[in-house]
């Protein structure tokens, strides 16, 4: 064997050494479980690429090496990243944990729609604080929603939970509470509002009312009849809920003489018939 001959057994024999070395360093990568914590929870915004997403990992010390994650996010084809809200456990190895972006596995949000959602803002707040979009974008959706003007949106809410990705957009949001509005009116709901003469949104309107009256069933369907028969009678309902709300006073205890002569379109006391929007997010009973 040459001298040079031998250098190159050499070189070739160093180069093979290196490569495996590389490769056990990879494959422990690979199959490590890099998270120490029980679990961590990675934001994912719109547009974030690769690169800036391998920054937020090191950043939470999820991933140690840059490098590595970026070779095998382009073997897996991460990229582009799905928005959302992840879930980062300390049992996922790296490519699992690149799957679980791939496939837009994300943690949902609850977002519940309760009984102390009584104005339009309350709304707009109760949706902004738990996703990703600013209060700004919610409103500019129910603003340009379609089917349903912003002062509105009140006779179609409903008390619910709704499991939602944390980067949803606005406009599907609007969709989702109109929906399912839509679904809760079906027909043999239409046919006992023909029977008492009320359209869906004066029914939403006096169930808000009567809700905030009492929160016990059996109370409800009496308090409702007594407001239905003022109704038909073309009476004032004189519903102290409807000054509270005037006031934003929802969990006050009593009204006062005062608040009866108030010169407001919610002033069921000095206004026949029922105010111009629910007083509250309404429960199907």
């Amino acid at each position: 064997m040459t001298k040079k001959t031998s250098e190159f057994a050499w070189l070739t024999l160093i180069f093979v050494a290196l490569v495996a070395l590389f490769g056990v360093y990879v494959y422990k990568i690979w199959m490590s479980y890099p998270l120490k914590e029980k679990y961590v929870f990675v934001y994912v915004y719109p547009n974030m690429n690769v690169n800036q997403l391998a920054d937020t990992l090191i950043s939470k010390d999820i991933i140690k090496n840059k490098w590595i994650f970026k070779i095998l996010s382009h073997q897996i084809q991460l990229e582009p990243v799905r928005p959302g809200k992840y879930r980062i456990t300390n049992k996922m190895t790296l490519p699992a944990m690149i799957r679980l972006l791939k496939n837009g596995k994300d943690e949902k949000v609850t977002v519940y729609i309760h009984s102390k959602i009584f104005y339009f803002n309350d709304l707009i707040i109760a949706l902004g604080n738990k996703l990703m979009i600013n209060q700004r974008q919610i409103i500019q959706a129910f603003q340009q929603h379609p089917k349903i003007k912003e002062e509105a949106w009140m006779n179609v809410l409903l008390m619910k939970s709704y499991q939602l990705s944390w980067a949803i957009n606005a406009k599907d949001i609007s969709d989702s509470i109109k929906n399912y509005y839509d679904k809760i009116w079906n027909e043999e709901r239409r046919k006992k509002l023909n029977r008492v003469r009320l359209s869906e949104g004066e029914a939403m309107v006096l169930a808000s009312i009567v809700q905030n009256e009492s929160y016990i069933y059996s109370e409800q369907r009496k308090i409702a009849g007594v407001y239905l028969n003022r109704l038909k009678k073309e009476m004032a309902l004189q519903a102290d809920p409807t000054l509270k709300y005037i006031n934003h006073r929802m969990e006050a205890n009593r009204v006062y003489n005062m608040d009866k002569k108030i010169n407001s379109p919610y002033n069921t006391y000095l206004y026949k018939g029922l105010p111009p929007t629910t007083i509250g997010a309404v429960s199907i009973q």
